[in-house]
């Protein structure tokens, strides 16, 4: 065993695994003294623990392999990850919560069927510029948000990316090759409704041609769009008058909604604001709440267009129709006694707002609330809201609002 001075002084097994702090690490793959790539992962990491801890047993070893929140690989000359460190990382490694194969060669130039499946500590993934295919259920029920599949990612095996999308929602992946076969050769890996996809305006052509995809599919964001403007909107242009928002690609913090639009010295209404399209701001913005009150024109809110947001002052004006999921474990809280008002509302989809917050106590109290959602003694005949509801407590009877909370000063 190495005693600490080999470690102070850099020993070769040392260097092989660099501490980046915060429990993530870099391996450098090296081949052994002869010449060979015959050296794991496990077997970097176990002389790297040893090292320092001399008498440490193998149980406290791999004790400590379930504390690692972060691998990085690094490859030189032609050594390479090999299929036993993904079952060894899976199996041992359990923490683990991002992997970085940006600088990596990989065995036979394909991550495993089954990889990392149903790790859902796993959230972040680098894959590396070379050619690499993806084996199925590489990613099953892991907890990644967001990746890009670069031109060099040639197959993607069935259900790779079915992921657990309990802890960060939509996945979003960024396809970046203009050659769209592998993409429908490979579309298995991807699952739609769990899936936000980003990809050129012509890909989403061939794409929904294809598979005869309609815009229910998450996959009308910024691809398919008829100009930007100054706030980084994206916008499709409805008919000769109008416009939607399809995509935002600002920072939450730092939202404008316009009521109108000039393109081409023409004025266009934004009468709507599409499917998911702010989904990839909000699971950026943190917790921090932004005021968001629709523009006059705007009359529609598609599905998941501000799910899992966090919403100060929610002004809804004249909308008429949310979809599903529209607001869904929204937290909207309230800086002053203005409530967020349901009153305009002809059409709300399933869970639209289901499991949400809405209203801050000590600004908004159950008074103002019925006032601005009450008519003939029940919450909005039109929308079928008509149930008990007590502030605080899960509220409405309807599919819509199924688990909301409502914090409110005090029942009046």
């Amino acid at each position: 065993m190495f005693l600490d001075i080999d470690i102070e002084n850099g020993d070769v097994a040392t260097d092989s695994v660099v501490d980046l702090t915060n429990n993530y690490y870099r391996i450098n793959v090296q081949l052994d003294g002869e010449g060979l790539d015959t050296r794991t992962a496990r077997y970097y990491l176990e002389e790297y623990y040893m090292n320092l801890h001399n008498d440490a047993t193998q149980e406290e070893f791999e004790a400590w392999l379930t504390t690692i929140d972060g691998l990085a690989f690094y490859t030189y000359g032609i050594a390479v990850v090999k299929e036993l460190d993904f079952t060894f990382m899976n199996t041992y490694v359990t923490g683990l919560e991002s992997i970085d194969f940006s600088y990596a060669n990989i065995e036979n130039a394909i991550i495993p069927a089954s990889a990392f499946y149903n790790d859902t500590s796993l959230e972040y993934i680098y894959f590396p510029i070379s050619e690499l295919e993806i084996g199925s259920y590489a990613f099953y029920g892991t907890s990644i948000d967001t990746i890009s599949l670069l031109s060099s990612i040639t197959d993607i095996g069935e259900s790779a990316f079915d992921i657990n999308t309990a802890q960060n929602g939509l996945l979003e992946v960024f396809y970046e090759s203009e050659n769209i076969s592998s993409l429908n050769n490979y579309i298995a890996g991807l699952t739609a409704e769990k899936t936000l996809l980003f990809m050129s305006t012509a890909n989403v052509a061939t794409f929904k041609l294809g598979y005869a995809i309609t815009d229910t599919w998450y996959i009308n964001s910024y691809a398919n769009y008829d100009f930007i403007d100054a706030y980084d909107n994206y916008y499709r242009i409805i008919d000769g008058s109008t416009v939607e928002v399809v995509y935002y690609g600002g920072d939450w913090a730092d939202l404008v909604i316009n009521n109108t639009i000039i393109y081409n010295t023409l004025s266009y209404r934004v009468v709507g604001i599409s499917n998911s399209a702010y989904r990839r701001a909000i699971n950026a913005g943190g917790t921090t709440p932004v005021s968001v009150s629709m523009p006059s024109n705007v009359l529609t809110i598609k599905n998941d267009a501000f799910y899992g947001a966090y919403i100060n002052n929610l002004s809804l004006n004249n909308v008429q129709y949310i979809g599903s999921y529209a607001f869904s474990n929204t937290a909207i809280t309230t800086s002053s006694a203005r409530p967020v008002g349901f009153i305009e509302m002809t059409f709300l989809g399933e869970r639209a707002f289901a499991n949400s917050t809405i209203g801050t106590t000590g600004t908004t109290s159950l008074a103002t609330f019925e006032i601005a959602n009450v008519t003939g003694g029940v919450i909005n005949n039109s929308l079928g809201l008509q149930g008990a509801y007590t502030p605080g407590d899960s509220v409405f009877d309807s599919a819509s609002f199924y688990g909301v909370k409502l914090r409110l000063n005090s029942v009046l």
